[in-house]
């Protein structure tokens, strides 16, 4: 990554950071699954599912109250293990939300993980035991040979920054990814300005190797401007999608217009 790249990201947090306020209490997923195990199910783990891809559905679905608690309240996790068949069930709960577009597909794969002895246990979650000890690409690893079969590397940082268990990974999806290929890759890296990075986007979430290696140059460069890797991960989330980023460095000259 070149001083160039690094100034782009520097000068990108330094403006959106007051704007996005971005922050996530450190292992809040401990005080939910205390005090609120549907919450950590539901929101994050269920949600982790539903965003696989793209958020729109899932964000709409969070946004109208009266659905939403609805949906909650039809997916914890003490309801699906008391249905005699789990997979019909949350097929019908996700015929009416449509809480993803891959609905059909997502509840099948729900009702599969529900019923895998090392994330359901006696009608409790334990996909978040024996963690203790564990550094964050440790625990990662852990978790990804726990979520096999349903959850990548990206899926697993994602839902570890969400629920303040990582502030050193990266979650390299669409918008991430995207925003590398659109402001700090040269043209022709890894093909990704063929097709606008969705050829970048599969290959490092189906490399570790490479996930990695593009991790921990990010990691450098947050290291030094001094904020965590995950909070540069959820400013860029936040302000992909609306032209932000593109204003803030050709007003500034990092970019030509």
């Amino acid at each position: 990554m070149t001083h160039e790249d690094k100034e782009k990201i520097r000068w990108i947090v330094k403006n959106l950071d007051p704007i996005i306020k971005w922050k996530r209490e450190r292992d809040i997923w401990r005080k939910m699954l205390q005090k609120n195990p549907d919450e950590l199910w539901v929101r994050y783990i269920i949600g982790q599912f539903c965003v696989t891809r793209g958020i729109r559905n899932w964000e709409n679905l969070k946004k109208c109250k009266d659905n939403w608690l609805t949906f909650h309240r039809k997916m914890r996790l003490g309801v699906l293990i008391e249905q005699s068949d789990v997979s019909n069930y949350i097929l019908g709960v996700f015929e009416e939300f449509k809480p993803t577009i891959y609905w059909k597909k997502i509840a099948k794969k729900i009702a599969n993980f529900v019923q895998k002895p090392n994330i359901v246990k006696n009608g409790k979650l334990i996909l978040f035991d024996n963690l203790e000890g564990l550094n964050e690409n440790q625990k990662r690893e852990k978790l990804l040979e726990r979520t096999r079969g349903f959850f990548n590397m990206k899926s697993v940082s994602d839902l570890m920054i969400e629920v303040g268990m990582a502030k050193d990974l990266i979650a390299f999806d669409t918008r991430i990814v995207g925003f590398l290929v659109d402001y700090l890759l040269e043209p022709g890296t890894l093909s990704a300005k063929e097709d606008n990075g969705s050829k970048l986007i599969g290959k490092v979430q189906s490399s570790p190797m490479l996930y990695k290696k593009m991790e921990q140059e990010l990691r450098k460069v947050c290291k030094e401007i001094r904020i965590p890797l995950s909070k540069l991960d959820r400013i860029i989330f936040n302000s992909y999608d609306i032209p932000v980023i593109q204003y803030i460095l050709e007003k500034d000259g990092y970019i030509k217009s």
